[in-house]
């Protein structure tokens, strides 16, 4: 979206004509009154700054706006200089045997930036083996994966069960919410209803994560099993479950979920996020709460297409990770945390990039794409609108 010139207005005077990382975020902290890592009308306005333009700039739509959002949205409607207007390409050697070209992976990193692309990534069998940034967007640089954090919590699910703190995805949340035994459609459901987003419960506004205090007042909108229901609230009852588990637990000290994916999943495989939104209590955002470089998102999915495994070691149970790859019987699309690249995981005719693609997608279009049947994990960020999967994933496959 084009920024209108009376927002430009009123953007541009508070951080600079053409800002920096390095010049913006000084001034972002010295504004962020309660040093929360936001910045709010409020604030703003206290500070005898404009803050009409803070709603394009809030992409989560959560009525304030991060550092890594701010960056973000003065990056792209910065005035380009000379050392940003060609695209930084990083290009390493493709396995003799490699799925994708140069050619073909040129032609999806192309299409990507014309659809307001900042980050594209590649990688064949474990290894990168392409990279392209975009309007001055670097290696470095973070940027939100919005919904694309969802698919975390089928690494944090399978943790869990081979941990044997949940016995199995059959068992009933409400055997650990306990708040949800006095209603009788909430006490049924299970945790693979919940998270794969067929649970009846009130999903929720993308825009608005509920805390997890809230989820004992959660409504039922539906019986369990019968329609899908996107919407973040599914995710902060798990990590509320997976906090009491946790606390129950005499083997595993961790304060949050997150500090318990990062044991046992982000520290094995050397993920680093750069943020992580949490609630008015301090407790992540399942949701949409993660911040990470292209790099750091890649290993995640060199993770999932090793069905959970790292480096030969087995991390987390692949039998549950098997099991998020399964179509939910409401959505064909959709299984636990994934989105499937073929309608119920099939269509007649075979696609360009195999059998069995999925992805972890956020607004904006954060893309998270793993290609088992080629060997291929792609990782692609920017701030799009007019985007299609099939076209980028095609070009990618091209031979000329």
């Amino acid at each position: 979206m084009k920024l209108p010139a009376f927002l430009l207005f009123f953007a541009l005077p508070v951080f600079g004509q053409n800002p920096t990382v390095g010049s913006a975020e000084p001034l972002f902290e010295k504004l962020d009154a309660n040093s929360d890592g936001e910045l709010s009308a409020a604030e703003l306005e206290s500070a005898g700054r404009k803050s009409a333009w803070l709603r394009l700039a809030d992409q989560d739509g959560n009525g304030t706006a991060s550092k890594d959002e701010v960056l973000s949205f003065l990056q792209s409607r910065r005035v380009p200089d000379a050392s940003a207007a060609e695209p930084k390409e990083h290009v390493f050697e493709l396995p003799a045997d490699s799925p994708v070209q140069i050619e073909g992976i040129r032609k999806a990193a192309q299409y990507s930036a014309a659809q307001n692309g900042f980050t594209f990534l590649v990688a064949v069998d474990g290894r990168i083996v392409y990279e392209r940034y975009e309007s001055g967007w670097i290696r470095e640089r973070p940027h939100r994966l919005a919904s694309g954090t969802k698919s975390f919590s089928a690494a944090i699910l399978a943790a869990v069960v081979q941990d044997g703190l949940l016995s199995s995805i059959e068992e009933k949340v409400s055997d650990t919410v306990i708040e949800w035994k006095g209603n009788k459609r909430l006490s049924e459901i299970t945790y693979r209803e919940l998270l794969n987003l067929s649970s009846g419960i009130d999903p929720g506004d993308n825009g608005k994560v509920p805390a997890y205090s809230d989820i004992g007042s959660l409504r039922v909108v539906s019986a369990a099993g019968e329609n899908f229901r996107y919407g973040p609230s599914a995710f902060q009852v798990f990590g509320e479950a997976v906090t009491r588990k946790l606390a129950a637990s005499e083997e595993h000290d961790f304060s949050d979920p997150l500090a318990y994916l990062e044991a046992r999943v982000f520290g094995p495989i050397g993920l680093e996020y750069s943020q992580w939104r949490r609630d008015e209590n301090g407790k992540p955002h399942l949701p949409s709460g993660a911040f990470l470089t292209a790099g750091e998102w890649w290993k995640y999915g060199e993770f999932l297409r090793q069905a959970g495994a790292w480096e030969g070691k087995q991390l987390v149970d692949a039998k549950v990770l098997k099991e998020c790859l399964t179509p939910s019987k409401v959505n064909a699309a959709y299984g636990i945390t994934v989105w499937f690249l073929e309608k119920g995981g099939k269509e007649d005719a075979e696609p360009s990039w195999g059998k069995g693609g999925y992805m972890a997608a956020g607004a904006g279009k954060q893309r998270l794409y793993v290609l088992p049947d080629k060997g291929v994990v792609v990782v692609r960020q920017g701030d799009s609108r007019k985007f299609e999967d099939a076209k980028v994933l095609n070009a990618l496959f091209s031979r000329r």
